[in-house]
Formats: C-alpha cells, sequence, structure tokens
C-alpha cells in the first residue's frame, strides 16, 4: 500500500482505553501550550494555540473524568483566555 493512499485515524481509535487518551490527549494540551509561549516573552502567548490546548485538555476530561491534570489545565486555560 501507497503511503499516500494512507489515511490518519482519529486519536480516539488509536488509544483503546479512556486512561491512554486522557493521557494523550493532555500531553498534546500540554505541547500546545508551550507552542503558544514560544517567543512570547515580550508579547502576550498565542491565543489560538491556548484555545487548542485548551481543546486538548478539555477533551482528555472528556476520555477520563477522574483526570484531574487535564481538568485544572482546562479550567486554567479557560479563564486565562477569559471563557
Amino acid at each position: 500500500m501507497a503511503l499516500h493512499t494512507v489515511r490518519p485515524r482519529p486519536l480516539e481509535e488509536l488509544a483503546t482505553d479512556r486512561f491512554t487518551r486522557a493521557e494523550t490527549f493532555g500531553l498534546l494540551g500540554s505541547m500546545e501550550r508551550q507552542i503558544a509561549y514560544l517567543g512570547a516573552a515580550e508579547a502576550s502567548p498565542d491565543e489560538e494555540a491556548l484555545r487548542d490546548a485548551r481543546d486538548f485538555y478539555e477533551r482528555g476530561l472528556k476520555a477520563d473524568m477522574n483526570n484531574h491534570y487535564c481538568g485544572v489545565n482546562a479550567l486554567h486555560l479557560s479563564w486565562l483566555i477569559g471563557d
């Protein structure tokens, strides 16, 4: 099969258990948050990247409602963004 014909699968399909999904989305949120702050020493962080990070954290929380890491970070970023 040619590589260009392979379609990416959603993360929800790749990680089959809720703990792995929550951990994966938490890590993606953390990376997106770091992207938001790259080069932002003098300017404010990239709001679109912060929203993306918050969305990853929310997806992690939806995958496992006991994942406090995702929950606290989603709440903090919502407050920071003003949503």
